[in-house]
């Protein structure tokens, strides 16, 4: 009798051990989830930090369309949450939040940009003067450099691979003439005009910088061509 209670004892035993370890096995998906939560809260202040900060030059490849696929992710993962009950925890509005917090921010940081951006057009001709010729910029737009070239608000622009990707080195020769062009109906010194000859394809830069220098020297002016 002695040996069989305990014989009975620890087969409980060892039921009531199985059934403990059951009962707080992680199922995989659970398991999954949980990792998943963890990688959100890890990612939401950074996604963050990027939507605040996008006009800064190192978040430049988030620029256009990289802003908008930020903005429906932020809105997607939300969705998701939302979508799972995790707005019935406190733990849960709190991540709901911060990823709809991201739009927010980078409609902030828009908002900011675009008054910046009419302050210094707004600039007056003195200011522009003094100020203009120690910036030199990039660009991608050339109506807003051309712009900023007429006002005297930059000093000089900076050609890379993607001003010609795409396009001719005559179209691009013909763009940064256009540009001379107007510093010079505007009664300005012609623009410094820098290539990265690395980026740019073949001896496409030294073609430019030849025929741009050739080109400002024939209409009575000097301009500084740089190739790095």
């Amino acid at each position: 009798m002695q040996v069989h209670f305990c014989l009975s004892r620890g087969v409980n035993l060892f039921d009531r051990c199985e059934a403990f370890a059951t009962s707080h096995m992680l199922h995989p998906m659970q398991f999954f989830r949980r990792i998943g939560l963890i990688l959100l809260w890890l990612a939401a202040p950074v996604v963050a930090f990027a939507s605040a900060n996008k006009n800064d030059p190192y978040l430049v490849p988030l620029r256009g369309a990289g802003n908008v696929a930020l903005v429906l992710l932020c809105i997607m993962i939300a969705v998701v949450l939302l979508r799972h009950g995790h707005w019935r925890r406190i733990a849960g509005k709190l991540l709901v939040l911060l990823w709809c917090l991201s739009p927010l921010l980078m409609s902030a940081a828009h908002l900011k940009f675009e008054l910046r951006k009419h302050e210094v057009l707004a600039a007056s001709i003195a200011e522009a003067r003094q100020l203009g010729p120690h910036f030199m910029v990039g660009y991608s737009s050339f109506p807003e450099v051309a712009r900023l070239a007429e006002q005297g608000l930059i000093g000089g622009v900076y050609v890379t691979r993607h001003n010609i990707r795409g396009r001719t080195a005559d179209a691009l020769r013909a763009e940064i003439a256009a540009l001379q062009d107007k510093r010079r109906a505007a009664g300005l010194p012609p623009l410094i005009v820098a290539a990265d000859g690395a980026s740019l394809l073949g001896s496409a830069s030294t073609s430019i910088s030849r025929r741009c220098s050739i080109s400002s020297r024939r209409s009575g002016a000097t301009a500084s061509i740089f190739t790095r």
